[in-house]
């Protein structure tokens, strides 16, 4: 008996952290591209409205907007932005700030800006005293991430680069001949008074600015660049396509149709939390996904491998997967294969 007490003690010490938790989220039916946690507070998009969470217990607080022309709603989708002093929301029409309670503080019309066009897919985001201007074009398949002034003039282009659209608007599936699985992607994350932007056509790559434009470093970890994509990864791309709400859409694509590069774009995403850059790649190991720590100073601190269920190996290049880091802790937005109801995991994690 003594033995079998030692042993159920030596199994709870050897596994304090795989356990994770599972909570019900009865609320969520149709969640966006936006999930974070900052302190006991979880933050993310289900339709047109933000949901705000207390995480002790998990209970909803409050919502924010609705698909509407209200000075709080959304004519799109939201994407989520959580800053230590407001929440900023933006529907590629207008960026919008709240207070942390919900209450609406300031609203930027993007038809203020004498370039703007609907062909555009832009976001403005506030770093400390100034502003990031990110506009993806279309037809040029480009992305650009300019620095504004605290009266939204523009000071500088701090970086422009290629951006593979994902999905193509196919008008016939069944005669496609090239329809690409994996895209190279950039983008930019804002970090207290910090700008990052990372650019995978270039390696894996990041640059990092203050606020007032002033190029801080300039990151390049190239050993990352060459890793050839695998055939169980292919697989599990066309598989995931296959299965999704568009799967009758998609199987009239011929399967010769899908293509893949040779080797996997070195940065899948990059995520910012407390002091840290999480880069995840297309790697996996031991059913978990590579994300490589890095420091503010994009030096490599150390590479984890979570399981991450909501990761999506397919999507468009402005969606994220719904997962988030905060105080040594990830929690993800995951849906239940077999209830189809969402569920908030939480695990602790070493970084």
């Amino acid at each position: 008996m003594k033995n079998l007490h030692l042993l159920f003690v030596c199994l709870i010490l050897a596994f304090p952290l795989t356990a994770g938790e599972t909570i019900p989220l009865k609320d969520i039916t149709n969640p966006g591209y936006s999930f974070h946690v900052d302190g006991n507070e979880l933050f993310l998009v289900n339709g047109h409205s933000i949901f705000v969470y207390d995480l002790d217990p998990v209970k909803l607080k409050f919502q924010i907007g609705q698909k509407g022309d209200g000075p709080s709603d959304f004519k799109y989708r939201p994407l989520l932005y959580v800053y230590p002093d407001s929440i900023v929301a933006l529907d590629y029409t207008k960026t919008l700030w709240f207070s942390r309670k919900g209450e609406l503080l300031k609203i930027k019309d993007y038809g203020d800006f004498a370039d703007f066009n609907l062909g555009q897919e832009m976001r403005l985001l506030p770093v400390k005293n100034h502003y990031i201007r990110i506009v993806a074009d279309h037809d040029l398949c480009t992305q650009s991430v300019y620095l504004l002034n605290d009266k939204f003039e523009q000071i500088a282009l701090l970086h422009e680069g290629l951006f593979d659209w994902w999905p193509p608007s196919l008008r016939d599936p069944a005669k496609t001949e090239n329809f690409k699985l994996i895209s190279h992607s950039m983008d930019a994350e804002v970090s207290g008074d910090r700008v990052f932007i990372f650019d995978s056509h270039r390696g894996f790559f990041l640059k990092a600015f203050d606020n007032t434009g002033q190029l801080l470093n300039t990151v390049s970890h190239n050993s990352e660049r060459c890793k050839r994509i695998t055939d169980e990864y292919k697989t599990k791309a066309i598989n995931f396509l296959l299965d999704s709400n568009r799967s009758d859409y998609y199987k009239k694509i011929p399967n010769e149709a899908f293509v893949f590069y040779t080797f996997y774009p070195p940065i899948e995403s990059l995520r910012t939390a407390e002091n840290f850059l999480f880069a995840t790649t297309y790697i996996e190991k031991d059913q978990g996904h590579e994300i490589v720590v890095m420091d503010l100073t994009g030096q490599i601190v150390k590479r984890i491998y979570p399981l991450l269920p909501s990761f999506k190996y397919t999507k468009s290049l402005l969606a994220k997967d719904l997962y988030s880091f905060d105080q040594g802790k990830l929690y993800q937005l995951v849906q239940n294969k077999t209830t189809k109801h969402w569920e908030l995991h939480i695990s602790s994690i070493d970084y």
